[in-house]
């Protein structure tokens, strides 16, 4: 009984991280890949999204590759909320020293730490993060609904080829 319990659990880890965008999956990624999994939760609509995001953010490990999942879902929520009118959402914490320099003021960089140029979305700069203070994907997600709208329309996706 006790391996037909545990094969069922690897089964369904196993199909719940191919149903993933690539962005959550592999450690080098495009900008396709992050409109892309922007999108992704884009099109489940706001409340399954935000169930899904916080169901992936408690599996606390890193992904393959060694990068940092949570950080990618925080990434993820910037591209998924616009402000409200008349407000920023804000970054989220990324660690020590994270964040833009004093030259470099919020209102000039509305989706800190990514950017938007034509209609690609670029990370302004991976993070090496010292202390691990990484925000809390559900307490970044909680502040989003609250400054922010889930985006109804997908993200713009820019082909290379």
């Amino acid at each position: 009984m006790f391996r037909f319990v545990s094969v069922f659990f690897v089964l369904i880890a196993v199909i719940g991280a191919q149903d993933l965008p690539r962005l959550l999956t592999s450690s080098d990624y495009t900008p396709a890949d992050l409109a892309t999994a922007a999108n992704h939760f884009i099109k489940m609509g706001p409340e399954k999204a935000i169930h899904e995001m916080n169901r992936i953010a408690m599996d606390k490990k890193d992904g393959d590759g060694g990068f940092s999942r949570q950080e990618r879902l925080l990434w993820i929520c910037r591209l998924v909320f616009v402000p409200k009118e008349n407000s920023g959402i804000g970054p989220p914490r990324l660690g020590s020293g994270a964040g833009p320099p004093k030259s470099m003021p919020l209102k000039h960089w509305p989706l800190y730490p990514l950017m938007r140029t034509g209609k690609s979305h670029f990370l302004i700069g991976e993070l090496v993060i010292v202390d691990r203070a990484v925000e809390s994907v559900r307490i970044y997600l909680q502040h989003c609904q609250e400054v922010g709208v889930f985006r109804s329309a997908p993200t713009l996706l820019l082909c290379l080829r």
